[in-house]
Parts: structure tokens; C-alpha cells; sequence
């Protein structure tokens, strides 16, 4: 999910306000469109409420879903204009929008739902907006609205994905689990798709917050929904419910949890029993406890045909990850357990187990080998090293930084998703705090992250594009420019499909890293630069061309008209549209400078 806070690209985070789903760059689509006979039959723009000239209307546009809706521009454009007309107006249009909050979340999901993506950009970016100003309206509503936004979250477009996990954050943040688990209920039941699963189940291991739930037969729903999917085909699916059946277990009443268990068939009964043990280690002894208290010992199946299990079971892990020569050392460090992973929230989250004491340098050997295990501790781990790099100074680490390096590169290159994405995500801790240790070894830093950017893997992915922009704009830009366009050049060579999403990533941290030269600096670079990005600009895939423009505003924004004279190998339409891009991005920069001097002011 990339999760995510963490589910959120780089080149999102940084362009989708300025990105105006009416005008992408497939141009020619949008030609073809106004030149149509149907475009021609319609009534003049001015005559329609629903025109752009025409003062917005809430009732026209909630009124209108059927002929001023039938054509993808219409509806971008009516939607780009209501999320003019909040923006402008703020708390104020609660009033107006509350008599059409039904229609309006109808449209939304129908929206979302769209065949054509500008239509489902924009009705994102919209939801967005509005979503803050009406929560309290929006919340009955949830059940409607959250699904179709977990469906998007495996979207095949990196800009839907980003969009749907900033809704779904504001979402977990703002509303509490009692209002959430009808809608991630209905979400599993809806959806089948294995991804569209493990983010949901991923969203509530994040959002689930200690003691939250008032009702207990909606708990008993959850754990019910989401105990079946421990003993699912997919594997993924099967660690991600157990995740969340612990989040309850911890974080809001055991009582169901244990309940549940007693409830199912011996083999259902040990299957779900041994996944949860490798997060509690207790389970056993606590499903006992719970029994007998219930009168309901004869329930624990697995005590009559097993009687030394769950020594034996606890005896092997210990031996496994708690060997004496590191008992005494690590009194503060959560057990490592097998067989389970860490999901892409809680490698953003605090860990399951409260209370656990600072860090401290002695400890790194070891919470770098859990850094390199496959379980859901890795967050505990994370936190610990992200501490670590945070308090200890330059001088403390140069004895480390070896080492470390080494370890965190052996860790990216792993089979294993988690691995790959806790590592990168120190790495970027070590980018982002301790700068100077990653300038030695830039390049082979930059070159092993670039290596992996391609992957398919959305966590991995989010944490590798974290990662590339944080050494970027934390090391050195000339070298990081450098080795950016060496993997352009490699990778054109040898262009496929594949690299599609590789190229959003790379441009997205190029025009970054040359953003933060001074235009003295930039100007001999574009010889070098521009070939690149005009052979891109042409490339079929819309996510590369839109990326090769937002590369050439952050190029303008540093560089200014020394830019335009190297231009002349775009065609009119591409030269058309990056000025529109340019323009906007002045805009922008414009309006934020107002508000910064107003702020001032006040």
C-alpha cells in the first residue's frame, strides 16, 4: 500500500497540484475529441451552467450526471472546476454542498469507476479537496467511498495509486475504527484481488489504534472477515491477515481474537494459532488461560494430540532467534519470530511492542541482522537504526559506516520484498541525516538503488524512489546527474516495457537533482541532458511523456529562458504544452509566495 504515507511516489508528492488531468500530455486524444460530431451538437458553452466562464454551481453539478457527463472532458473539466470553486471558498461551501452530499458521493464513486483515467484523476484530486472540509458529512458515506479507493490503490497508474493512499490517509487519520470496519468489511468481501486485499487488511494494521473500538460485535465481524484469509492460497494475503488479526489481538481486545480461535475446526484452529504465534508469543498459554476460564478447554483441540507442543514450539524458537551469546546484550530489542513479514505501514509505524528503551551504538549489530530477517519486527528494528542516525554524530559513525553499508547493500539485492524495502528505507535514514558517510561511496549507493527502481513490487518501488530522492537532494547533484543519465543511457539502449516505470522514477529525481543547480551550472549540462528527454518525450507510454515535462519545469525553474533556445527539437504540440506546464508552475510558485508574505504579515 504504499502505504502508504506510504504509499505515496515521489513525483507525486512534488507535482500532482500542478497537474491538470484536462490537458496531459495525450494532447492529440483531447484534439480528436473536440473535433467530434458529438462535440459539435452540443449547446454553446455559454448557455450552460456547467460552462467554464459560468460562475460554479453545486446543484448544476450534482443535477448533471447524465448528457453534460457524457463525455470524459466534460466531467474532468466540471470536476477540475468544483475543486476551483472549494479551494477558493473553504469552510464556506459546507453550507452549499450539504443538501447534495448524497449526489455528490454517488457522482464521486461513479467517478472513480470511470473507463477513461483523466476522469479518475480528477475526481481523486477532487475528493481530496473536499474530503477535510466535510468529514463529518462524508462519514456515513464511508462504506460507499472507501472500496472503490482500496481498488485503486493497485491501479496500474503510479499518479491514481499516489492520489488513493492520500485519501485513504486522511481516512485512517480522521475517522475511528468503528466507522472504518464496515467499509474495509465490505472491501473484502467486494474485491478479490489479492493486492486490493493485502491493502486493506495493511490499512488497518497502520490505522487500528489502541483501544479505539467501542463495539465489540463489530470486532468479532472483523476478526471473523479476516481470520479465513490466514489459511488463503496467496501467500502475502495470508501474512497480511494475520498482521491484522495481531493489531486487534494488541492494539484493541484480545477477547475476540482468542474467542475466534476456540471457535474453529482442529486444523483451521492450528494453522491460525501457529501464524499468530510468530507475532505473540504467548498465544498459547493466553488461549488456555482463556478456555478454561470460558469453560471451553475442551475446545484446545490441539492439547490432547499435542501436549508438548507448545513447549517444544516456544523452546525452538528461542533457540532460533534468541541464542545466549545476545541474550544479555539486547534486554531492550523486541524477539525476532518467523515466518511472517513486515508490511509497508508498519515499516512507517511504531511497533506492536510499547515501551522498549533508546537504542544505543552497541546495539546496531544486531538491529541490523533484523533489518535482513523476513518478519514483521523489522519496523522495531527500523525505528532503532532511524534513531541511531538521527542522535549519534558524524564522528560516532565513522566507525560504523563500513559496515553498515555493507550490510544495508547486501540487503537491497535480497529476494525478499521486506528485506529489499527496510534497507532502502535506512538507507535514505543514513541520506537524509548522515549525508557526508554516503558521499564516499555515492555513486555505488545511487548505482545499487537504480538497479532495483524498475521493480514491480509496489513497496519496494515506493521505498527505492524515497530512497534515490533523498540522496539526491541530500549528496552531491553534479555526480547524482551524472549517474542519472548513465542509467538513461543504458537503459534506452536496451528499452522495453519494463523500464517505463524506471524512467517516471529516474526523470522525476533528474529534474530534482538539476533544480538545485544554479543556472551557470545547469547550462553546460543540457547538451547532455535534453537528447535524453526529447527521445523520452516521444516515448508511447503517457507516464513517461508526463514526466519528461515535469523534468523540464524543475529544468526552468533553475535555468529560466536559457532553457527555451534548446527547445527547438520539440514539435509545436510538446513545445505548446510545456509552456502551459511552465506557466502554471510560475502560477504556483506565485501564489505560494503570496501566502508566505501574508502569513508574515498577519
Amino acid at each position: 500500500f504504499a502505504e502508504i504515507k506510504s504509499g505515496r511516489s515521489v513525483q507525486n508528492s512534488e507535482n500532482a497540484d500542478s497537474f491538470d488531468a484536462s490537458s496531459g500530455p495525450g494532447i492529440h486524444e483531447q484534439t480528436a475529441e473536440h473535433i467530434s460530431p458529438k462535440s459539435l451538437s452540443r449547446p454553446k458553452e455559454s448557455s450552460s451552467p456547467l460552462s467554464p466562464k459560468a460562475p460554479f454551481n453545486i446543484k448544476a453539478y450534482v443535477d448533471s450526471s447524465g448528457d453534460a457527463f457524457s463525455t470524459w472532458n466534460l466531467r474532468v473539466g466540471m470536476n477540475n472546476k468544483m475543486k476551483e470553486w472549494v479551494l477558493a471558498n473553504g469552510l464556506a461551501v459546507v453550507d452549499h454542498l450539504s443538501p447534495h452530499i448524497e449526489k455528490f458521493v454517488l457522482i464521486t464513486i461513479e467517478h472513480f469507476n470511470d473507463a477513461h483515467h483523466k476522469v479518475v484523476l480528477s475526481s481523486l484530486d477532487l475528493f481530496n479537496v473536499v474530503l477535510p472540509y466535510c468529514l463529518h458529512m462524508l462519514e456515513p458515506y464511508i462504506e460507499k467511498f472507501c472500496p472503490p479507493l482500496f481498488l485503486k490503490m493497485v491501479d496500474s497508474k503510479v499518479q491514481i495509486r499516489s492520489m488513493a493512499a492520500d485519501i485513504l490517509m486522511t481516512v485512517g487519520e480522521r475517522y475511528s475504527v468503528d466507522a472504518l470496519v464496515p467499509a474495509l468489511i465490505k472491501t473484502l468481501h467486494t474485491y478479490k484481488p489479492p493486492r486490493a486485499r493485502i491493502a486493506t487488511l495493511e490499512f488497518s494494521v497502520k490505522y487500528f489504534k489502541d483501544g479505539e473500538a467501542s463495539s465489540a460485535s463489530l470486532v468479532e465481524e472483523w476478526i471473523s472477515t479476516i481470520g479465513p484469509l490466514i489459511y488463503e492460497k496467496v501467500v502475502e494475503v495470508r501474512r497480511a491477515a494475520t498482521a491484522a488479526m495481531v493489531r486487534v489481538y494488541q492494539s484493541i481486545d484480545a477477547a475476540p481474537v482468542l474467542s475466534y480461535i476456540l471457535t474453529l475446526t482442529p486444523q483451521n484452529q492450528n494453522v491460525v494459532r501457529r501464524a499468530v504465534s510468530s507475532f505473540v508469543g504467548s498465544i498459547d498459554d493466553e488461549l488456555v488461560q482463556y478456555a478454561t476460564a470460558k469453560q471451553k478447554r475442551n475446545a484446545l483441540c490441539w492439547l490432547a494430540s499435542q501436549p508438548a507442543e507448545m513447549d517444544m514450539s516456544h523452546g525452538q524458537e528461542s533457540m532460533e532467534y534468541n541464542p545466549e551469546t545476545l541474550q544479555d546484550k539486547e534486554p531492550t530489542l523486541v524477539p525476532e519470530s518467523k515466518g511472517t513479514k513486515s508490511t509497508p505501514f508498519a515499516l512507517r509505524e511504531t511497533p506492536f511492542s510499547e515501551g522498549t528503551k533508546p537504542a544505543e551504538m552497541q546495539d546496531l549489530q544486531i538491529i541490523l541482522s533484523r533489518i535482513g530477517k523476513f518478519n514483521l519486527h523489522q519496523e522495531n528494528a527500523l525505528k532503532q537504526f532511524s534513531s541511531l542516525v538521527r542522535q549519534c554524530p558524524l564522528n560516532i559513525w565513522e566507525a560504523y559506516y563500513e559496515d553498515t553499508l555493507s550490510r544495508l547493500f547486501e540487503y537491497v539485492l535480497s529476494e525478499i520484498p521486506a528485506v529489499k524495502s527496510c534497507s532502502l528505507l535506512a538507507l535514505k535514514e543514513l541520506a537524509s541525516h548522515q549525508p557526508q558517510i554516503l558521499m564516499r561511496t555515492m555513486r555505488d549507493v545511487l548505482s545499487t538503488v537504480l538497479s532495483i527502481i524498475h521493480e514491480t513490487h509496489l513497496e519496494v518501488k515506493q521505498s527505492a524512489e524515497e530512497c534515490l530522492m533523498a540522496i539526491v537532494k541530500n549528496g552531491n547533484r553534479t555526480l547524482a546527474v551524472e549517474v542519472l543519465l548513465d542509467y538513461l543511457s543504458s537503459s534506452l539502449d536496451g528499452s522495453s516495457d519494463s523500464n517505463n516505470s524506471g524512467f517516471v522514477s529516474v526523470l522525476c529525481t533528474l529534474g530534482k537533482a538539476l533544480s538545485g543547480l544554479h543556472s551557470g551550472e545547469i547550462e553546460p549540462r543540457l547538451q547532455d541532458v535534453l537528447p535524453y528527454l526529447f527521445t523520452l518525450f516521444n516515448s508511447p507510454n503517457a507516464d513517461v511523456r508526463k514526466a519528461v515535462v515535469f523534468c523540464l519545469v524543475d529544468i526552468y525553474s533553475s535555468a529560466g529562458d536559457l532553457l527555451m533556445p534548446h527547445l527547438s527539437p520539440l514539435s509545436t504540440a510538446q513545445l505548446k504544452l510545456l509552456t502551459i506546464y511552465i506557466g502554471r508552475s510560475k502560477k504556483m510558485s506565485s501564489n505560494k509566495e503570496n501566502v508566505f508574505v501574508n502569513s508574515n504579515h498577519n
